[in-house]
């Protein structure tokens, strides 16, 4: 019989440990909090296009929804090595921000651009050099 009481007392002295450590943003963060979401989906990225061939010279991705709450862009060599010139992105605001890359991207190379968190995108234009081919992939996070 003490030997189901010290038992009983050394799993719910366990238990409270254990739940504490699986709740995702640790006790001391609201799960609102911006800070907390940044390092949770730090290392995702969604889908805005894929195998865009690069020899179209000007993609233009328009977002929507969810997708327009994004502070980064990934480039991608899909296939080949294509050569980004330039990304123009246009926030929802109407500004525009031209961002010049003049890089060729080697096969399953990426680019990754900064962009200013407190601004909604609207629309992500990708300008190639078409004379190198290849294809690229576009994503956000």
């Amino acid at each position: 019989m003490r030997h189901l009481a010290f038992l009983t007392a050394a799993v719910l002295a366990v238990l409270p440990a254990t739940a504490a450590s699986a709740y995702p943003g640790g006790p001391d963060q609201p799960l609102g909090d911006r800070y907390q979401r940044d390092q949770r989906f730090a290392d995702r990225w969604m889908t805005l296009s894929t195998y865009t061939p690069a020899r179209q010279g000007r993609e233009t991705v328009t977002l929507t929804g969810r997708d327009r709450k994004i502070d980064r862009i990934r480039i991608q060599a899909a296939r080949g090595a294509p050569k980004i010139r330039r990304v123009i992105v246009q926030y929802a605001n109407r500004e525009v921000q031209r961002m010049p890359i003049n890089m060729q991207l080697s096969p399953g190379q990426n680019q990754v651009i900064q962009l200013d968190r407190d601004r909604r995108v609207a629309s992500i234009t990708v300008e190639t050099d078409p004379r190198y081919g290849g294809a690229y992939s576009l994503y956000g996070g």
